[in-house]
């Protein structure tokens, strides 16, 4: 059975519990990763899934294995966000010595930034 509370907005609601449900099961303060982001970022898959389901047989597996999919995708991508932060952490240790005028500091955080749509790279004093 499928609860649609709301005329919209069923979605949002669905991957809040999610996240919640995750964040519960964990008992951190900080959590790295959103499930949340992760479907949106697979809405079409997520819709297809999520439509066979709830049609038909009570055969969940193939929605179990999405969900886990999903969820291996989202920790994957928060691994690769945790290793570019380091890397630039790294980085700045290395040469906080170095004496770099503004405009060397502003060439380097926009080369650091690349194709990852970062918007700000901190340096460390």
């Amino acid at each position: 059975m499928t609860l649609h509370p709301f005329n919209d907005g069923n979605g949002r609601l669905t991957r809040a519990l999610t996240d919640l449900a995750l964040a519960q099961g964990e008992q951190q303060l900080i959590r790295l990763y959103t499930m949340s982001a992760s479907i949106l970022e697979n809405r079409t898959a997520y819709y297809y899934i999520l439509e066979s389901s709830q049609k038909g047989t009570l055969e969940i597996t193939a929605w179990l294995k999405w969900v886990l999919q999903t969820l291996l995708q989202s920790l994957q991508q928060a691994m690769a966000r945790i290793d570019r932060v380091l890397a630039k952490a790294r980085f700045w240790q290395a040469h906080r010595t170095d004496d770099l005028c503004a405009e060397q500091v502003k060439v380097l955080i926009k080369k650091s930034q690349g194709n990852q749509g970062l918007t700000r790279m901190t340096r460390f004093p």
